[in-house]
């Protein structure tokens, strides 16, 4: 944490509060100041219920100050952040918007919205999902085409125009393809596959590329990516691995690592490539390119795969403590249930190898844990007791989050960093 801390406290100067100056004509002032920076600090370290609180004191006694709209957007912002309050956090972003309309923060407020009415728009809200609607008249094209996302991913035809208004977008044509398809043929937004964004709005498709990409590399080429969701393909050859035991043999284990590290199309050609025997050849022939010794004996890259997938099934496989869940069971790992060999922190283990710090998440410290690799410049929020199946088990962290301050995209983060079918090493 105190190495997170050192980072945030880096780019929060450069990236977020460029105009933090406080004039210094008057205790007012100067004790407005003190508590900013102190909420500031607070917030960095996740320690939101001290964050809101001070940012509060900012906005009820000191109404004067200039920084009161960004108190304003911090409040709404930490209580998104404390997890099963995201009501409450819409209605706060709302209160900004009504106070502050020229605010530099509304944009930031409006796409945090965005998100949250998309989670209960496919929840089957008709109040969020009619914000949503609202949203697709925007002139900011970021905003109305992050709403047009979340409207039809709930099923909503309202989204129509403004996707066919996106098919000549490079990075969102692909997926406006995809789901202008599911909404014109009645289907649910469920029920698709969706495609990443490509080199070119008719360039080829995830399934069409390679999703073994091996050797030392940088994270988030974006190229080879299938995400996940119920009842596409991927999630049909999901449940075909599940079982009720724990009776998992070496061959099961590596199965389930390469479905982590394949697109489906691929995925599937491998289990159709014969018995364990073909299987295994399969996996060597694959990894022989990125072998960093060729002529020995030894393909290192190799040994780490199958290493990754020993370790991810021996720690990341903790039973879910509940008694039972209504819904989406097939994500959970409970004894009795039908599991995974691992949850989602085994993901990106088989794919990114030991995260340089792990930590309790702020969240839920129960259930959530925040995985930091320092040597990509990236950070998770990932859960334990559910794989990533329905894509709600694994978000971008506290840190990734701050440095995206100025570009919020997450959904380019999504399709770069957790639904990339990616192996890297070392």
């Amino acid at each position: 944490m105190k190495q997170l801390q050192h980072i945030l406290q880096t780019l929060f100067p450069v990236l977020i509060f460029p105009a933090l100056i406080f004039a210094q004509s008057s205790d007012d002032q100067q004790q407005a100041k003190q508590l900013y920076q102190e909420a500031l600090n607070q917030s960095m370290e996740q320690r939101w219920d001290g964050a809101i609180y001070n940012f509060q004191k900012i906005i009820d006694n000191f109404p004067e100050d200039p920084h009161r709209d960004d108190a304003m957007f911090w409040v709404a912002y930490c209580t998104e952040k404390q997890g099963g309050k995201e009501h409450d956090a819409f209605e706060l972003y709302n209160r900004l918007q009504l106070a502050y309309g020229e605010s530099d923060w509304i944009d930031d407020a409006l796409r945090h919205q965005v998100g949250i009415a998309g989670t209960f728009a496919r929840q089957g809200s008709q109040k969020y999902a009619d914000f949503l609607a609202n949203q697709l008249n925007q002139q900011d094209s970021a905003i109305r085409y992050q709403a047009a996302i979340a409207l039809a991913r709930a099923g909503d035809k309202r989204a129509l125009p403004v996707l066919e208004e996106m098919l000549d977008s490079q990075e969102f044509g692909p997926e406006a393809k995809k789901l202008l398809a599911d909404l014109r043929g009645g289907g649910s937004a469920s029920a698709r596959t969706e495609q990443p964004p490509s080199s070119s709005a008719n360039g080829p498709s995830a399934e069409d590329q390679r999703g073994l990409s091996l050797g030392n590399q940088e994270p988030g080429n974006g190229d080879n990516i299938d995400k996940t969701n119920f009842l596409n393909r991927e999630h049909k050859l999901y449940k075909t691995m599940l079982r009720t035991d724990d009776n998992w043999s070496q061959q099961d284990l590596l199965d389930y690592g390469m479905f982590v590290l394949l697109p489906p199309k691929e995925f599937e050609e491998y289990l159709n490539s014969g018995d364990e025997k073909a299987r295994r050849k399969w996996i060597v022939d694959e990894f022989e390119e990125s072998d960093p010794t060729p002529g020995t004996p030894k393909n290192e890259v190799l040994e780490e795969f199958e290493r990754r997938v020993q370790y991810a099934h021996a720690n990341f496989f903790d039973l879910y403590p509940h008694a039972k869940s209504r819904y989406l069971q097939d994500e959970f790992q409970k004894d009795g249930w039908a599991n995974a060999p691992w949850d989602a922190r085994g993901d990106l283990f088989v794919k990114y190898g030991e995260p340089d710090n792990i930590t309790l998440a702020e969240l839920n410290p129960i259930y959530f844990e925040e995985w930091t690799y320092y040597r990509y410049n990236i950070d998770f929020i990932v859960s334990k007791y559910r794989t990533n199946i329905y894509g709600n088990a694994i978000m971008a962290g506290p840190m990734v989050r701050y440095s995206m301050r100025n570009n919020f995209d997450l959904t380019s983060f999504e399709w770069n960093y957790i639904y990339n079918k990616e192996f890297f090493y070392p």
